[in-house]
């Protein structure tokens, strides 16, 4: 594999894990009903690119069920990477990308979760 792609993997994990404590904030607020449950989130898109400042909006509730595999992110429809990612899912403001085995190795665990 290109070295480059086991660098995108990885940023890609530091991107769901920003994603995430955007999520759980928001759940915080829809939980105390400052916010109404199921209302759109800005997210930053999970493409990997360090240069990377894209950012779509989708609800708690489908970034989470995006994430319920390890190696599905979402991006922006502009920066699938099609080499090292399959397309899953489509919405007009992002899509659910999931990894091709070959670039699962480079993913990090989420913290508090042995790697596998």
């Amino acid at each position: 594999m290109d070295p480059r792609h086991a660098g995108i993997a990885r940023n890609e994990s530091i991107f769901r894990r920003v994603n995430e404590a955007i999520a759980d904030v928001s759940k915080g607020l829809e939980d105390r009903s400052w916010t109404p449950n199921g209302s759109a989130v800005e997210f930053h898109c999970e493409c990997g690119r360090e240069d990377c400042l894209e950012r779509f909006s989708m609800s708690v509730e489908a970034y989470e069920a995006a994430h319920r595999e390890r190696d599905r992110f979402v991006v922006v429809p502009a920066h699938v990477t099609s080499s090292i990612e399959n397309v899953v899912e489509r919405a007009d403001a992002y899509v659910v990308v999931d990894k091709q085995r070959e670039a699962e190795r480079f993913l990090e665990d989420p913290p508090g979760e042995p790697a596998t």
